[in-house]
């Protein structure tokens, strides 16, 4: 009856061990893998086998592996019972993931217990929302008054275009009342935009799309109007979906932000309602410049 309840027990303890949503390891004390559960080899590509023949700090990013060091030792020496840190973490396709840890150091044993958490998500979006937030306030109305205009607006695109990681980043302007989207300024790629021009009478659910929304979004991927209807231009730029933006000054619709990329995407709601708020930084962009250019006609 002791035997059997021993097996049941470890069973148990195996079947948690592997069904854990968080990565579980155990480590000798310098971090060689003694174990692993199922949830380490399905996050990062690497086999039990592959993962078991090295330490865990082989892994680690080589701008991380001193703090994650550090802590480690840390904890060795009694300083703490538990520590917590993040690190980025290899993955077998050479990709790194953000890991958040909580090691437990076993004196007696001279083991280390692990848990970590894929937070890349969270520090991806931290990071986004830091460098969007940078660019909104160096690309304040005061920078009007520093360079032309058009190299005001051609950096901002490019800056919004290096934040989203796409392809290409444009401003549009609607012309001969709202039949008609030029496309005015842009990002350092795809010159060939410049000078572009769609029209209302070929494009119809897009400009629906765009005047009604204020986000818009497109994809290869859908089967909606406005996708079905743009395939074409994607397929001729390279490009296989968007996310587009109103600019809107205060008498009237004025243009479209067109973010595009040549990958295909979900743009993240936070993607969304940042994308919102450059078209609200390219209005006021225009507001500004406008208001100087009558100033400077009346000096």
């Amino acid at each position: 009856m002791t035997t059997d309840y021993a097996h049941s027990e470890f069973k148990l303890y195996k079947s948690l061990f592997d069904e854990s949503r968080d990565l579980l390891a155990i480590t000798d004390i310098n971090t060689t893998i003694v174990s692993v559960n199922k949830r380490w080899v399905d996050l990062t590509g690497f086999s039990e086998e592959e993962l078991s023949s090295l330490k865990l700090i082989d892994f680690v990013h080589p701008e991380d592996v001193n703090e994650t060091s550090e802590k480690l030792e840390s904890l060795k020496k009694g300083n703490q019972h538990s520590t917590p840190f993040q690190n980025r973490y290899l993955k077998k396709n050479g990709e790194y993931i953000w890991l958040e840890w909580h090691v437990v150091y076993d004196k007696e044993h001279e083991v280390l217990y692990t848990v970590a958490r894929d937070v890349t998500k969270n520090v991806m979006l931290q990071e986004f929302e830091k460098y969007a937030k940078d660019i909104m306030i160096r690309y304040s109305s005061d920078k009007l008054h520093k360079v032309p205009f058009r190299d005001y607006l051609n950096s901002l695109l490019n800056e919004i275009c290096e934040l989203f990681k796409a392809e290409v980043c444009s401003l549009w302007i609607f012309t001969k009342g709202y039949t008609q989207l030029e496309c005015k300024y842009r990002s350092l790629h795809k010159n060939d935009l410049t000078g572009l021009s769609i029209t209302l009478e070929k494009f119809p659910s897009y400009f629906n799309a765009t005047k009604i929304n204020k986000i818009v979004t497109a994809s290869l991927e859908f089967d909606d109007d406005v996708s079905n209807e743009l395939a074409g231009y994607f397929k001729h730029y390279g490009l296989v979906c968007l996310l587009d933006t109103q600019v809107t000054l205060p008498s009237e619709q004025f243009g479209v932000i067109c973010i595009e990329d040549s990958k295909h995407r979900n743009w993240t709601m936070e993607e969304q309602a940042t994308a919102a708020s450059f078209g609200a930084v390219v209005a006021n962009a225009f507001a500004q410049y406008q208001l100087q250019s009558h100033q400077n006609l009346d000096s």
